[in-house]
């Protein structure tokens, strides 16, 4: 009996600051990223994000109406379908009653167009005109109810494609797009989450022409991805592997430049 012992008697434990993959990640990333950008350098760092996004280029885009227009309590509506090389994306646009005022309005969201409601009306309401859209793996882009969404993009990155990239670049093809269906010169950009906000600035900070405002909701460095926990399953497209090595959310405002940038949501600072 004296060779017996109890399970809590045989537990040895692991030490109070035993390293986790998390810890280890962290202290990685407090020297990075390795190289800052500067207006001095913009456009070579431009060719270095594109490169760690690995942007789709070359590829054919094109914009169909698909349905009726519809009116509704004076707000006309008619959806349409962006068509970037072997990808397709829903967009709906809103045209308030009554003449148009300020730059037209693009509504993303990590919840997806169905549930941005309340951000399209406000924007109508202040005479917008909206346009609202599902990138790719948002909304109507989530297979399977979102039940193997995470696993889908892990193999859409081991594909060799970045999911920011793709969505950066299907975002920077409707712009372009919107402003020669509507003849506006510029647009002004909700993004409603991290993902979309990410998303946005990426696409800022390539091609600040075609975007007057955004409205974001990024923290003050994606180092906040690991302080906060950030659930991989729940925001895959902001993990781009790569990207803090080289770019932080400062470089790229730096980069967006001369778009008006307003946060909200921002995280605490060192």
């Amino acid at each position: 009996e004296d060779e017996i012992f109890s399970e809590w008697e045989l537990s040895v434990g692991l030490p109070p600051d035993n390293p986790t993959y998390l810890s280890i990640a962290s202290d990685l990333a407090k020297t990075l990223p390795k190289k800052r950008s500067s207006v001095k350098t913009k456009l070579k760092d431009r060719k270095r994000l594109k490169d760690v996004l690995r942007l789709p280029s070359n590829e054919e885009v094109g914009m169909s109406s698909v349905g009726k227009l519809r009116t509704i309590g004076g707000v006309k509506t008619i959806h349409h379908v962006l068509e970037m090389g072997r990808w397709k994306l829903p967009v709906t646009e809103f045209r308030p009653a009554g003449k148009s005022n300020g730059a037209p309005r693009l509504v993303l969201s990590d919840n997806g167009r169905a549930r941005s409601a309340s951000v399209v009306r406000g924007a109508l309401n202040d005479g917008r005109r909206v346009f609202a859209v599902d990138l790719f793996a948002f909304g109507e882009q989530v297979i399977a109810d979102g039940a193997y969404h995470y696993l889908f993009m892990e193999c859409v990155a081991a594909g060799g494609d970045r999911p920011l990239g793709i969505c950066t670049a299907q975002l920077l093809a409707l712009v372009n797009k919107l402003c020669a269906y509507t003849g506006a010169r510029s647009f002004d950009i909700v993004a409603q989450g991290l993902s979309t906000s990410l998303i946005a600035l990426c696409a800022a900070a390539l091609q600040p022409s075609g975007i007057e405002t955004m409205y974001l909701s990024v923290p003050d460095t994606l180092r906040r991805l690991m302080d906060w926990s950030v659930d991989y399953a729940q925001n895959p497209v902001v993990f781009c592997f790569g990207l803090l090595e080289q770019f932080d959310i400062q470089d790229l405002v730096l980069l967006s430049n001369p778009v008006e940038i307003l946060m909200d949501g921002r995280g605490p600072m060192r």
